[in-house]
């Protein structure tokens, strides 16, 4: 308000010519008070209005947005390991191609599928091979054969240690053995399970060093199986007793070294098969794998463990649908600010000239007191 008054003073000096004394000073001073209030007016109303048609033009810079969606199934895994997980002894079982067979990967494969929206690009890889031990499986790994598909994986499931001390057992299973023979050859059957088990708590170490070294995805989840015992309720009473001792400690081992879920998460299959191993596998025809309802309940032993957790992908074909329309904003934003650059140089002009307007007035007024 001061300038205004000021300005308004000046001018009004300026025309008369000379310094009003104190009483004409405060006449003058109220009559320049009401006309410096025009005057104020005036202009603001002029900037208010190059404020609003400038101002109302832009819109708030809101955040970028995430493209992260959160899902309670991976949109990419990797199976590894051995014939289980390779579905060795089901119908259409091919160990050049995983895909034509009932095994349990292929169930999730279809599960995890059908829960994901296109976007996802549900993708899975079962890299498993029938008679791989811990130290096989550790090699592959160490060779750079999985590398590519372990990178960007969302979810890894590892079934092995059955191969490392299952040999030792299928020793004296062989189909041309009496049962006499495999009862005098069970005989050193317990020191040679615990010299096959012995390095098996090392290697699976490595084994899940080497795959937390390969996943780049820092959310991957870690899933390791445990062993059922194909030899519950056997015939040979013995079989029986060191499947439950032996292949306890292993699955002991899988627990320990999961560090309570901090390394890797525990499928626990050998529980789930408990009291059905007989129903659940095809050991009466001499073979410890998995019959189809064995896998479908291995699935299910993993389906209902992978729910709980939380995985991510990526939404690409929303990314790029928000870049584009931010492309077209952009564009209509740079054309506005050009008129808002015109608006405010407009604006300017119009300020200087009501502040003259205003001089002008105060001329004018003094002039018709002056022939008054």
């Amino acid at each position: 308000m001061y300038a205004y008054r000021h300005i308004i003073y000046i001018a009004d000096i300026y025309i008369s010519g000379k310094c009003p004394d104190k009483k004409t000073e405060m006449n003058r001073y109220m009559h320049i008070h009401k006309k410096a209030d025009i005057l104020r007016r005036a202009i603001c109303a002029i900037c208010a209005a190059a404020v609003f048609i400038c101002g109302g033009a832009t819109a708030f810079a809101e955040g970028e947005p995430s493209f992260d969606v959160e899902v309670n199934v991976p949109p990419k895994t990797v199976f590894l390991g051995d014939s289980i997980a390779a579905g060795y002894g089901l119908k259409g079982y091919d160990k050049n191609d995983l895909t034509k067979c009932p095994s349990y990967a292929n169930i999730l494969a279809e599960v995890f599928k059908s829960n994901l929206p296109e976007e996802a690009d549900f993708a899975y890889e079962n890299l498993a091979i029938s008679g791989y031990t811990s130290q096989e499986l550790l090699d592959l790994l160490k060779g750079g054969t999985c590398d590519k598909a372990l990178s960007d994986a969302d979810a890894v499931v590892v079934s092995i240690g059955g191969n490392d001390m299952l040999g030792v057992f299928l020793g004296i299973m062989g189909k041309d053995n009496s049962v006499g023979d495999m009862v005098n050859r069970s005989l050193s059957l317990s020191d040679d399970l615990d010299t096959a088990l012995a390095p098996f708590h090392e290697k699976l170490s490595a084994i899940t060093d080497e795959i937390h070294d390969r996943t780049k995805n820092a959310d991957c989840k870690l899933i390791i199986q445990t062993l059922y015992n194909p030899f519950e309720g056997h015939v040979i009473s013995l079989l029986d007793k060191l499947g439950e001792e032996k292949i306890g400690k292993l699955n002991e081992t899988i627990f320990s070294l999961s560090e309570k879920g901090e390394n890797y998460l525990v499928a626990d299959v050998a529980s789930s098969f408990k009291g059905r191993n007989q129903e659940l596998t095809n050991i009466k025809d001499m073979d410890i794998h998995p019959n189809a309802e064995g896998h479908q309940l291995i699935a299910k032993t993993l389906e209902e463990l992978i729910e709980k957790q939380t995985f991510t992908y990526h939404d690409d074909k929303a990314e790029a649908e928000y870049v584009s329309e931010q492309k077209v904003k952009k564009a209509e934003e740079e054309r506005r600010s050009d008129r808002r650059k015109n608006i405010g140089i407009a604006a300017g002009a119009a300020a200087a000239v009501t502040a003259c307007a205003a001089v002008g007035i105060s001329i004018g007024v003094h002039k018709r007191k002056t022939k008054e």
